[in-house]
């Protein structure tokens, strides 16, 4: 997802859309990085599973503390008592806006899409599923409906995403599509598939796709929101790349579900996102997309991501929904906010590690991107073994001749061995 993750992470403007996300799916979760970013890496980052390394839903094992320091002072963060002090992890607040109660789920793809069948009995699938019972339930969202439309159109070779959203306004206006003109918003999602043939102009897929062949990318979800001709309703899309498999698919789809079933109308009415104050937005502001280096939740053959969880956050656990047990443990930043670095320059912040209770050490990396530029990030030791307590520092370089006002983004990854990122944490960059 850039969401943007734009899906899953550099900020864009489209006009009457407002901000859009993009984010991209398929493939492994990311590759962590210690010394600095890999240059020839994007700004979009890769969302769905990391099937190379780690097992779903094994956690690191709590054991006897190597060497971590008990901050017995506290600190302001509102988790146990044994943290080392620390940033608080982000609650994501409801903003008022409505939420799919009962998801009416929409797919829809063009005549020869070669995924067809998977789309449509994924998306049987995943409106009863468990997975999102259990995850949506703390933000109101049960079990939904479903609807598969294949469509007799062929799909486009280009076009922008306006356009993607006066077709489906279009279709839903004739009849092609379930819905109908309606005023108020309801619980209809459509998401669109698009082939890797097509070329949304706007998003830069073809790009996108060239620098990672087996992803997905979309953008969503986003609302056409009434202001224009036709109906209100959530919308998102995916376009494939050409070593697409399922399983990122299936990924970036029940992503985009959760954060519209939570959040369907960000534009003009939002409800569960985090507020444009927060360091973490950008880039990381849907409960669906919150929690997409973690390993994948297995239902029923399927691969899902994690969800994020305020309750679990206000618990003091693993804040990624279904919880995990065993210990949590990440880093953070001093101090947590939107660090500002003048093109040409680099900054140095300090890390802290923290744990719930007593554990070994752990290993952490960071990952860099950036919206049209490569930033690098440097940890003081490569790749720095941490504990409870325990400090390292962060070094971050902008390239001479980056625009004013470019957003980056630096990922802090904890693990167990370097390979299965079990935490992240946030670290937004934007370019004086």
């Amino acid at each position: 997802m850039w969401h943007h993750r734009l899906a899953g992470s550099a900020l864009a403007a489209t006009g009457a859309l407002g901000s859009l996300f993009l984010a991209a799916c398929g493939g492994v979760a990311g590759t962590p990085v210690g010394a600095a970013a890999d240059a020839s890496s994007t700004p979009a980052e890769a969302s769905s599973p990391d099937t190379s390394t780690g097992t779903p839903g094994n956690p690191p094992d709590a054991g006897a503390e190597t060497n971590g320091e008990v901050d017995a002072s506290g600190g302001a963060d509102a988790g146990p008592p044994f943290a080392a002090t620390h940033a608080p992890l982000p609650q994501v607040p409801d903003q008022g806006g409505p939420i799919l109660a009962a998801p009416h789920l929409i797919t829809i793809d063009f005549s020869g899409f070669t995924l067809d069948s998977n789309v449509s009995a994924f998306g049987d699938f995943v409106v009863t599923s468990s997975w999102l019972t259990t995850t949506g339930a703390e933000y109101g969202v049960g079990a939904g409906t479903h609807t598969h439309v294949s469509l007799t159109d062929a799909a486009p070779a280009s076009l922008a995403v306006a356009d993607v959203e006066n077709y489906l306004s279009q279709k839903i206006t004739d009849g092609t599509l379930p819905g109908g003109v309606q005023s108020q918003p309801t619980n209809d999602l459509y998401m669109i598939f698009y082939p890797p043939s097509t070329s949304i102009t706007d998003l830069g897929n073809a790009a996108l796709c060239a620098a990672n062949p087996a992803g997905s990318w979309q953008v969503g979800p986003v609302d056409h929101d009434g202001t224009s001709a036709g109906p209100r309703f959530a919308y998102a899309i995916i376009t494939t790349c050409p070593g697409e498999g399922t399983l990122g698919v299936d990924w970036t789809a029940a992503e985009v579900l959760m954060s519209a079933a939570t959040d369907p109308y960000r534009l003009s009415n939002p409800a569960y996102i985090l507020p444009a104050t927060s360091p973490w937005f950008p880039w990381d502001d849907q409960v669906g997309y919150m929690c997409d280096y973690m390993p994948p939740v297995v239902e029923s053959g399927y691969s899902l991501p994690p969800v994020w969880s305020n309750a679990n956050v206000r618990a003091g656990t693993w804040p990624c929904a279904p919880v995990q047990t065993g210990t949590y443990f990440n880093v953070s930043v001093s101090p947590d906010v939107t660090q500002t670095i003048a093109a040409g320059a680099a900054i140095t912040v300090p890390v802290t590690g923290w744990s719930t209770a007593s554990m070994p050490a752990w290993t952490v990396t960071a990952t860099a991107a950036g919206d049209g530029f490569t930033p690098t990030a440097t940890l003081a030791s490569g790749a720095s073994t941490m504990n409870n307590g325990g400090a390292t520092e962060l070094t971050i370089t902008v390239p001479a001749g980056t625009p004013s006002g470019s957003l980056g983004v630096v990922r802090l990854h904890s693990s167990r061995n370097g390979g299965d990122w079990l935490s992240e944490w946030v670290v937004p960059i934007q370019v004086k």
